[in-house]
């Protein structure tokens, strides 16, 4: 049985953490800006991968 998708809500709650803890964002790991690009990159990312899921499921 297959079941389609038409809507999709994705919810995200990001904190600051101190940058000598934690693993390092992309952003981080790159030099990235202030904090609102970083976590423009994150949600940015965290799409990607959403939609690359998305898109290999449509495959199949």
């Amino acid at each position: 049985m297959t079941i389609e998708i038409r809507q999709l809500i994705i919810r995200a709650s990001l904190t600051d953490e101190p940058k000598d803890k934690g693993p390092q964002t992309g952003a981080e790991a790159r030099g990235g800006g202030n904090k609102n690009n970083q976590k423009a990159e994150i949600v940015r990312e965290a799409v990607e991968q959403v939609m690359q899921i998305l898109r290999e499921e449509k495959e199949r």
